[in-house]
């Protein structure tokens, strides 16, 4: 059966930089990055789409990786989509059109963007589930009718995942590390 899209979800640990992997204009954006917990997510969450491509979608040049307004990208595809927030990574891939994944904390930090919004409800549920679906759409507008979301928990956190892909048959959806 041919996997049209991939959806993964991963809790980023400990761990040391290993750059062997990663093609050289990745690990320059991710020595670039100051804050820690953020570079460590961005290594986290592009060596989650390594792992992806590796065992999903071996028809891929990984030197091929390029990067337009702070949208990466595979010359010839696969098509792809992370994010990340907190300690959580996810990532979409598609070889069947675009994807677009957001993932986001249910917390206090996401209060100010009621103002976005006037009809969302002021619970940090309802203000994640708005988030992530506006920055779905700002990704990857040619998905605007195919969000879909999902609410889980890791170690008592909430956590609203909104994903998109252009095609929603075939969608393979693993829940890793959680």
């Amino acid at each position: 059966m041919k996997i049209i899209a991939y959806l993964d979800i991963g809790k980023v640990q400990d761990f040391n930089y290993d750059f062997s992997i990663f093609p050289k204009i990745r690990e320059n954006y991710i020595n670039s990055i100051s804050h820690e917990g953020r570079k460590k997510q961005s290594y986290f969450v592009f060596k989650l789409l390594i792992k992806i491509l590796d065992k999903y979608f071996t028809d891929y040049n990984i030197n091929s990786l390029k990067v337009l307004d702070g949208k990466w990208f595979f010359e010839k595809g696969p098509f792809f989509s992370f994010s990340h927030s907190n300690n959580i990574v996810a990532v979409a891939v598609s070889d069947d059109g675009p994807c677009v994944v957001d993932v986001e904390a249910c917390s206090d930090k996401l209060l100010p963007f009621k103002k976005l919004n006037k009809d969302v409800n002021s619970s940090k549920d309802e203000l994640a589930i708005f988030w992530t679906e506006r920055e779905c759409r700002v990704k990857e507008n040619s998905i605007n009718n195919h969000i879909n979301i999902a609410l889980f928990d890791v170690f008592n956190n909430k956590y609203i995942l909104s994903y998109g892909f252009v095609s929603n048959d075939n969608i393979k959806f693993y829940n890793a590390c959680i």
